[in-house]
């Protein structure tokens, strides 16, 4: 019986790699998936309401959090405008000086800010964010996106939240724009 045992045993570890690698693929095929879904969303949008419910359901669904605050840089004045803040007191960001706090240092520096355990302090304050980005038209800041408290199933940001982070902080501000240049031919 002992060599019937070591082949089955073999054939049962086996099995057991090539369950763990197809649930490996399985799951970067949802994980790319997702991004496509959140690009299309972003670059389908034409109003300017659409690119912000695009970018609150992105936040929402994928990222697991129910908080954020989007701006846009006015370059002349050394402040970033509040675009749209869901889940946090919008009063609190109306303008941010640029370098001030965890919001104008990203968009000073162009360097996004990742607490990958969630933001843990009062709702809307700089210990509360999870994630800062900085929103970019080619090499330039045109604004920052702060996500605030994970949802409590959430736990803490993992790979694929890093690479959809990633593809916030490159399409968002791009779908602004063309939101708004679409708008503004039209008129």
């Amino acid at each position: 019986m002992p060599l019937i045992d070591e082949p089955l045993q073999e054939a049962l570890r086996e099995n057991a790699r090539l369950t763990e690698r197809y649930l490996a693929a399985e799951q970067q095929v949802s994980d790319l998936a997702n991004l496509y879904v959140a690009v299309n969303s972003l670059h389908g949008a034409t109003e300017t309401a659409a690119v912000v419910a695009a970018v609150r359901e992105i936040v929402a669904n994928l990222v697991g959090s129910e908080e954020f605050a989007l701006f846009e840089t006015e370059p002349r004045s050394g402040h970033i405008r509040l675009v749209a803040a869901s889940g946090v007191a919008a009063f609190r960001f109306e303008t941010v000086e640029v370098g001030t706090g965890i919001i104008g240092t990203v968009a000073e520096t162009g360097r996004p800010y990742l607490r990958r355990q969630g933001g843990d302090g009062q709702s809307g304050s700089d210990e509360s964010i999870t994630a800062c980005l900085p929103l970019r038209v080619g090499t330039s800041v045109s604004g920052v996106l702060a996500i605030f408290h994970l949802l409590p199933h959430k736990g803490a940001l993992e790979a694929p939240d890093l690479d959809l982070l990633e593809l916030l902080s490159a399409h968002v501000a791009p779908a602004l724009l063309f939101s708004r240049f679409y708008n503004g031919g039209r008129k």
